[in-house]
């Protein structure tokens, strides 16, 4: 696509060089990959609604298909890894 050329420049520039994947929008591996990098889902909506504040528009109904659109993963979100720290996250709400 559009961004694997400057996607693979940047990584060329850096040590390790990392690998650079690309997946289709609304793919099998775009939702894992989404899943994965951004765990969000599994965050108290409190905690969600502070994190990614658009989510607050949602009705209930089109909040639990959001949250149900994600895949399992056993990956800690930020507010999660903190919270194994011993750390509070930042939560301005």
């Amino acid at each position: 696509g559009a961004a694997s050329r400057p996607a693979a420049t940047l990584a060329a520039g850096r040590f390790p060089v990392p690998k650079v994947r690309t997946f289709r929008e609304g793919s099998s591996q775009a939702r894992y990959m989404v899943s994965r990098l951004m765990p969000l889902h599994r965050d108290a909506p409190h905690e969600q609604d502070v994190m990614f504040p658009p989510i607050r528009s949602l009705s209930p109904n089109e909040r639990k298909a959001l949250m149900e659109s994600f895949l399992p993963t056993d990956d800690l979100s930020f507010s999660g890894w903190m919270r194994q720290l011993g750390l509070a996250a930042p939560l301005d709400g």
